[in-house]
Parts: structure tokens; C-alpha cells; sequence
């Protein structure tokens, strides 16, 4: 029996919010700008809030060539190595500036690299501390074309498994999803942003930002597709799409005889997959057979025999 590769993921609703610990100026950025790096130690994973010593960017860049997001290129200076350009100038307490200014000259970069993000990690000067993002993780800056460019503030997304199906906003039918996008345009002005859920206008504005409290109670269980349009003076036209993903009602049974956590294959066309994972809201399983979309479809059923004994599972045919 040829065997294939599972993957479960596990999606909690309960996320925490939180802000970048970077901005800068301009707010979005494109590889022709001089660019700014304001650092706010009080964001992100706070490892240098309250820190009175001089503050180093450990930094560089994404590119097309890098195959992840630890993938860092042209680094300007190894960990431990303290150089003036990577200095932090402190403009109040747990407030810092680092100019970047042109990014290729300042990364020592070929002006035909394709340079997607701008990495950062912000360390005491012997390295001992770090001003991370929340999670431990690298803070990064993304680069945006030079024309028009649509940016979503609320909620929270992340694009970075390539599809917005793949990471969608987990809600129930009871909640209202605060909605906040702005659109930048670099060489014209904005002539109209535009609000979509499922292909249904919501809300339109002549403004530069749109805001818009969307109302779950309506809508079904599963993707709910949500696009921010925007549209320049030239008719350039600039589309970001998120997926508010509405949970099923969850479907508490006990798994069949025999069934083991892991991978339990039935026969050639059929497996059951379960997972012990107590205190999970719910559990998604994605793999190749879904396109790593969450998908209603594959909501694993729960096993519950005591708060400290969950188990999920879920068996898939074909």
C-alpha cells in the first residue's frame, strides 16, 4: 500500500493582538524611497523595554532567492559585531530611529535584486538582549510597488503560506470584524476604496482609508471571502482579499474501535487521522488532498472524555 504524508494543523480561535514593534516613514515603503525604521520597545516581545544601554539592528533583507522567512540576505554584520550604521539613535524612553535611507546602498545590495522585506532583530550591545516580535519571532518590514498599494490594518492576516485560504480570521456567527484598510499611492491620489464580502459591495469611500464593522450573524458557516479594492486617479486598480472563516458547529463522537492518535490507515483509499489535543477549541486538517486550504469540510470531530483528554479525528476518502 503506497502511504502518504499527513499534516494537521491546529487553529485557535482565541489569537492575541497585538502591534508591530516597527513603523516606518515612509508608512509604506518601496525600493525607490529613503526609509525610516522607528522601533517601539514596548511592542512585540518587550525584551528591551526599560533597556538604557545602546541598542544594534541586527538586520537584512528577503529576496525573490530566499526560500524562507530565516532565509536572510546580505546581513549587514555578523551577530556580536557592533558597526555605526546599525546603531539605534534613542528619541525617548523605549523609543529609537534607525535610518535606513536607500536600501541598496545601505545593504550593499545590486540595484536589479528583488528585494521583498526588510528583517530586523534589535539587540542590547553584547547581545544578551532581544526586541523581537511577539513569539520570539524575526520583525519584518515589507517592500511595496511603486503605483498603488492596498494595505489592510484590521484584522490581523498573514499571507505567508502563499493563499489567503490557507490562514484565515477565525469567527463565530455572534462576533462583528472591524474592518480597516488604506490604499497608498505613490505618484497619483486615491480615487476610491471598496469593501466586498462574498462579491457584495458593503461599503464604498472616496477616502483613503475605509472602515467598516462587519456583522457575523448573517452570514453561513465556512469561507467568507472578503475583498479591499482600491482605485487611483489613473484607473489603476489594486484588489486584497482575506478569508473570514465561520466556524461549523462542532460534532462530538467517539472514534471508531481500533482507533489509534496518529495516522490509521483503513485501506487503499481511506485513513482516519486523530490527534490528542485537549483544550483546543476545534482542529482543522489540511494536506495536499485540500490544497492546505481550511476547509469546513475537514473540521475534525472531538472525543471528549474528560477536560485533560481530548482527542480529535477525522476519517478521509480518496
Amino acid at each position: 500500500m503506497k502511504k502518504k504524508l499527513f499534516l494537521l494543523a491546529i487553529f485557535l480561535l482565541n489569537g492575541i493582538l497585538y502591534s508591530n514593534p516597527i513603523t516606518s516613514e515612509p508608512p509604506y515603503p518601496t525600493k525607490n524611497d529613503s526609509i525610516i525604521i522607528y522601533f517601539d520597545a514596548t511592542e512585540g516581545n518587550q525584551g528591551l523595554m526599560g533597556y538604557s544601554g545602546d541598542i544594534y539592528a541586527h538586520t537584512g533583507v528577503l529576496t525573490a532567492g530566499s526560500t524562507n522567512s530565516g532565509d536572510w540576505k546580505y546581513t549587514i554584520a555578523e551577530w556580536s559585531v557592533n558597526i555605526p550604521k546599525a546603531k539605534l539613535t534613542r528619541s525617548s524612553t523605549d523609543n529609537y530611529k534607525l535610518v535606513i535611507g536607500n536600501l541598496f546602498d545601505y545593504y550593499d545590495i545590486h540595484a536589479d535584486t528583488v528585494v521583498k522585506k526588510l528583517c530586523f532583530v534589535f539587540r542590547s550591545s553584547d547581545g544578551s538582549e532581544e526586541g523581537k516580535d511577539v513569539g520570539d519571532e524575526d520583525i519584518f518590514l515589507p517592500l511595496y510597488t511603486s503605483g498603488l498599494s492596498t494595505v489592510l490594518i484590521t484584522p490581523e492576516n498573514t499571507t505567508e503560506f502563499g493563499i489567503p485560504e490557507r490562514s484565515p480570521i477565525f469567527a463565530t456567527t455572534t462576533e462583528t470584524i472591524s474592518i480597516s484598510a488604506t490604499a497608498a499611492a505613490n505618484e497619483t491620489e486615491i480615487d476610491s476604496i471598496f469593501l466586498l464580502v462574498n462579491d457584495i459591495e458593503k461599503k464604498s469611500t472616496d477616502e483613503d482609508t475605509l472602515n467598516y464593522d462587519l456583522d457575523l450573524s448573517s452570514y453561513s458557516a465556512g469561507q467568507n471571502i472578503c475583498k479591499i479594492v482600491s482605485k487611483d486617479t489613473a484607473n489603476i486598480v489594486d484588489t486584497l482579499k482575506f478569508v473570514i472563516m465561520i466556524k461549523e458547529t462542532l460534532t462530538e463522537e467517539s472514534r471508531p474501535s481500533g482507533i489509534l492518535d496518529g495516522i490509521n490507515y483503513i485501506d487503499d483509499n481511506t485513513v482516519t487521522l486523530s490527534l490528542f489535543a485537549p483544550y483546543k477549541e476545534f482542529v482543522y486538517a489540511i494536506g495536499d488532498f485540500n490544497n492546505w486550504e481550511v476547509d469546513e469540510n475537514y473540521l475534525m470531530k472531538s472525543e471528549t472524555i474528560d477536560a485533560d483528554s481530548v482527542h480529535y479525528w477525522l476519517t478521509i476518502n480518496g
